[in-house]
């Protein structure tokens, strides 16, 4: 059995579920029946994210996969040009997205994912999730985007955020 790490409903009957060995399973009838999706990877999988019609999945040494819509079968796979370890992944519309990472790393799409930025970071805590413009990670660490500026908010834990 593998281990899931995230999971996203889209409308009221598509489910998707992302894990470990790049196990991806998708429910057309609202999580009553699943079946495997083929990943074309065998890197953990850690997020999930819709931007518009199409999916998104991050994980493991850099990988990023795109499916166009839900009703389709085949990854695709979009280079982010590094293979640090990715945790989550943001979509604020069809075409922005961010996903977050080890070390602190944090990738920017403005084109749907076709190519990505490296934008600077104020930690090297790696980061575990993302929420429009909060950031979360390990050691307390908390990042909030202000005016396109990742900035470190002081928060009173050590402890890792997940």
């Amino acid at each position: 059995a593998n281990n899931l790490h995230s999971v996203l409903f889209v409308g009221s009957n598509f489910c998707f579920a992302v894990g470990a060995g790049g196990i991806i399973l998708k429910s057309t009838n609202a999580g009553v029946n699943w079946i495997t999706m083929n990943s074309g990877v065998t890197n953990d999988l850690n997020g999930i994210v819709l931007n518009g019609t199409g999916l998104f999945v991050c994980g493991s040494n850099g990988v990023v996969r795109y499916l166009p819509t839900v009703i389709e079968t085949n990854w695709q796979s979009r280079d982010i040009g590094s293979n640090v370890n990715l945790n989550s992944i943001y979509a604020s519309t069809s075409l922005t997205l961010t996903v977050v990472g080890s070390t602190g790393k944090i990738f920017t799409s403005s084109n749907g994912g076709t190519s990505w930025q490296n934008v600077s970071s104020p930690t090297e805590n790696d980061l575990t999730s993302i929420s429009s413009t909060w950031v979360s990670g390990y050691n307390g660490i908390v990042l909030n985007n202000v005016s396109g500026s990742w900035v470190s908010v002081p928060v009173i834990t050590t402890v890792d955020l997940l």
